[in-house]
């Protein structure tokens, strides 16, 4: 039998995908749920994602428009969409985080949504 190259997706071999942290991503929903009440934004839900990357979703309302927050783990990037009303949503803003805790969350959020203010 012959080899065959493997594909290890998102990890290496023998890497293990990080273990669910329910109070970390608690601490975190009210984190940037505090941030996008204080600009104005109800919270409509959090949702995140435990694999590799651990990217999160933040749904959000205003003035009768759909928003929504996303953690781009792979991509690095932290986005900024409103829903459009053929379906589908449209890119507002985005930025990269340099740290990777909810320190830097926090600070990007806050970054995205004031520009979106102004």
């Amino acid at each position: 039998m012959s080899e065959k190259p493997i594909m290890w997706i998102g990890k290496q071999p023998g890497q293990k995908t990080p273990a669910p942290n329910p109070e970390k991503d608690e601490a975190l929903a009210a984190e940037l749920g505090a941030v996008c009440e204080a600009a104005g934004y109800a919270v409509d839900g959090f949702l995140a994602a435990h694999g590799n990357y651990g990217s999160w979703l933040v749904r959000m309302s205003n003035a009768g428009k759909n928003y929504q927050l996303i953690w781009d783990g792979k991509a690095g990037k932290l986005l900024h969409h409103v829903a459009i009303s053929s379906g589908g949503w449209d890119e507002l803003s985005s930025c990269d985080i340099a740290e990777k805790d909810t320190v830097g969350f926090v600070a990007g959020t806050s970054e995205l949504l004031q520009k979106q203010q102004a």
